[in-house]
């Protein structure tokens, strides 16, 4: 399964840079760091079967605050 999160900033403004943490309820997946089309990807094959609360978190940088994506759901089947 693959995760990925954009990270807009003001158009005119400089492109973010930094890393997004991905997260199932509180428990980190892992991290992807934003590329030059403002995304982060992380990949994992560790969820096991049932519904997950998957959220991105954004850790910021000299020019963008950090901010949370809304938590949504992701089902994993047998």
């Amino acid at each position: 399964m693959t995760f990925t999160a954009t990270v807009d900033g003001r158009p005119g403004t400089r492109t973010p840079t930094g890393t997004v943490r991905f997260i199932d309820g509180t428990t980190t997946l892992g991290t992807g760091t934003l590329n030059s089309c403002k995304r982060a990807t992380l990949a994992t094959a560790s969820l096991a079967e049932g519904t997950h609360s998957i959220a991105a978190l954004y850790s910021s940088d000299s020019n963008f605050n950090g901010g949370r994506s809304t938590a949504l759901p992701q089902k994993v089947n047998p």
